[in-house]
């Protein structure tokens, strides 16, 4: 344990932040999620279980730090890649967006997968994933040019949470080097999504026209 903490004060908050998120989705491919611990990951991520605390305060909050970090890598690589599509309609940022999220998230199918299974009976869990989606769905429509508020938004926002809900299942068994089964998904899922907004009056009709905007 002395050999942990010192190569622990070796690492800045960053890499600790990333040798948890391995640990998290190593561990719950190897022991799922109903046996999972706070002590088992910071054994395995190398750092003490006040580092791990620090971030979490049991293993559910743990799960969606996780994601979060995730995510937060996801959306930045995203932002960066709009930047040099400022033609881009909303909808093609939102779609290239959530496809580069599965992509990000790939190396951890088997961990996602257990999550999944784990959701089932751990509806505390299923809520926090959740809750944890529609932060970065909210996000990710900023960053795509969505900046519309109020009800209208907060729709937008759980329609696309449930498009990346319902396409996960694909994900996970897409094994195309492109994700292009994935990408067929989504992309099916966001204009059936549309549809329904501009019928419910959440999208205006030309909006949607050629270069659809969620």
């Amino acid at each position: 344990m002395a050999e942990g903490k010192m190569a622990e004060g070796k690492m800045d908050s960053k890499e600790i932040d990333g040798q948890i998120v391995e640990a998290v989705f190593a561990a719950l491919a190897d022991r799922g999620f109903s046996d999972l611990d706070m002590a088992h990951i910071a054994e395995r991520a190398g750092i003490s279980a006040n580092q791990l605390y620090l971030r979490a305060g049991d293993i559910t909050q743990l799960v969606c730090f996780a994601l979060n970090w995730l995510d937060d890598k996801a959306l930045a690589e995203s932002d960066a890649d709009f930047a040099d599509a400022a033609d881009a309609s909303i909808y093609e940022k939102l779609l290239e967006g959530l496809i580069h999220r599965f992509e990000v998230f790939a190396p951890y199918k088997n961990g996602f997968s257990a999550l999944q299974s784990a959701c089932m009976r751990r509806p505390d869990l299923a809520v926090a994933m959740i809750c944890q989606l529609h932060q970065t769905v909210n996000r990710l429509l900023s960053l795509s040019g969505d900046d519309d508020i109020g009800w209208r938004r907060d729709m937008r926002v759980k329609g696309v949470a449930g498009v990346v809900m319902k396409t996960g299942s694909v994900w996970l068994k897409d094994d195309s080097a492109d994700l292009s089964q994935t990408l067929n998904s989504v992309d099916k899922e966001l204009r059936r999504a549309e549809d329904w907004a501009i019928s419910l009056r959440l999208l205006e009709q030309s909006s949607s026209a050629s270069t659809p905007d969620m």
